[in-house]
């Protein structure tokens, strides 16, 4: 079933039952779940939703069984991709054919092959098909259902390739505010940069893809100021430098650390690195900051960028 079937049916009422639901994506859109799920539980399926994120193997068969106090619920495991611990125990569940007494939730990343798909027990909602102008307002009519408007496209269509939940819910929000006219003209483009503009940068630099890295950076560089550039990406090393240590060190990656970075490089990219590696850029991007600073040249950080994805000494950035 695709997003656009599954918010239909809900729209018409109709009966969305089943003991497990799998939305399945090549993206996690985290602000429409957060919003979405406990509306869904109340109104559709009388209950409320326990939020079980933790790797620890035995938490979710614990909750299971801990849960039955107050009836019936509706159990969210998030993004399971982001473990291999719940995306085990997840594929163990829809095996055995798990029928309840609780609803159970969860995301998998669409390239996942998971056993159990196709059984009547699990609902498989995939959240990839291209929104059109009829979701966007079966998404408005479910938030607001007390509003009698009607919910639009951006003037000439969607402004980015990949036009995902989480964007149509913060469209959504201005519209309703009545504010769309102004956030259209003045700031959408900042709201929605193209291509997934800064998950797909940080995804090329840290892969050291340098044609893809350099035509992204030059796209949106100037959308943001040196201040909020240096912050990035002393954040997103960190994070980095944080994942390859706890994962060389054969623990798990605590989700909630590790959230800006892209999958690849929480799938593969981080073998790429030594945890000295990301703490010398770091160092070096804290050069960059100082010279930002004291009044030097922009181009300072470009040149850490580049030398980064080229791997090069970042020694040598010129400060």
């Amino acid at each position: 079933m695709n997003i656009k079937a599954f918010l239909t049916a809900i729209s018409r009422g109709e009966g969305i039952i089943a003991p497990v639901f799998c939305f399945t994506g090549a993206l996690y859109n985290s602000f429409f779940f957060t919003n979405f799920l406990p509306l869904f539980s109340r109104r559709f399926l009388n209950s409320s939703v326990e939020w079980v994120r933790g790797e620890d193997e035995g938490e979710l068969s614990v909750g299971l069984q801990t849960f039955s106090i107050g009836g019936s619920k509706l159990i969210w495991l998030g993004d399971t991709s982001a473990s291999e611990v719940m995306t085990k125990k997840v594929a163990d569940l829809l095996s055995k054919g798990y029928a309840g007494p609780h609803k159970i939730a969860f995301f998998v990343d669409s390239k996942r092959r998971l056993s159990g798909f196709g059984r009547e027990h699990v609902l498989a909602v995939n959240t990839d098909d291209e929104l059109d102008r009829e979701c966007m307002n079966l998404l408005g009519s479910f938030f607001w259902p007390s509003l009698d408007m009607q919910f639009f496209l951006p003037s000439g269509g969607f402004p980015v390739k990949n036009f995902t939940l989480d964007d149509a819910c913060m469209l959504l929000r201005y519209q309703v505010l009545g504010v769309w006219d102004r956030v259209e003209a003045c700031w959408l483009s900042r709201l929605l940069p193209a291509d997934r503009s800064l998950y797909t940068l940080g995804q090329y630099f840290f892969a050291r893809d340098v044609k893809r890295f350099m035509a992204a950076w030059w796209d949106i560089r100037f959308l943001y100021p040196p201040e909020f550039w240096i912050v990035f990406w002393l954040d997103l090393l960190w994070q980095a430098w944080l994942t390859v240590t706890t994962m060389r060190a054969g623990g798990t990656v605590d989700r909630r650390q590790s959230y800006r970075l892209p999958f690849s490089f929480l799938q593969r990219d981080w073998k790429r690195y030594q945890a000295r590696d990301l703490v010398v850029a770091h160092n070096a991007l804290y050069g960059v900051d100082y010279t930002l600073k004291a009044g030097g040249n922009e181009h300072v950080l470009e040149h850490f960028l580049c030398r980064f994805v080229m791997n090069y000494d970042l020694s040598k950035v010129r400060n």
